[in-house]
């Protein structure tokens, strides 16, 4: 899933198919989740889990972040664009 979001009118993207394997192993360390379980608990709406991710999005252009000095206002954040997977639409047979 790929999400463009903002926090104080910063952009950034997370796309959770391309993240390094170093990124999802700092993700299951702060988080005590194994990935399956993070990408579970981030749709279940779990703020703990949410704050692993935009960190990890966070900390590319700001390598030194670390997880815990990674606070901001809950109002200054904004998801701009969430790219929905759609299921492969099923050709018509035209025979």
């Amino acid at each position: 899933m790929k999400y463009q979001f903002t926090i104080n009118e910063d952009a950034y993207e997370l796309d959770t198919e391309n993240l390094l394997m170093s990124e999802c192993i700092a993700i299951e360390k702060v988080t005590g989740l194994t990935w399956s379980e993070w990408e579970t608990s981030v749709t279940s709406g779990s703020m703990s889990a949410l704050k692993a991710g935009l960190w990890v999005a966070v900390k590319r252009k700001q390598p030194e972040l670390r997880f815990s000095d990674f606070d901001f206002s809950w109002g200054d954040f904004e998801v701009v664009d969430q790219e929905v997977e759609e299921a492969p639409k099923e050709e018509a047979d035209n025979t």
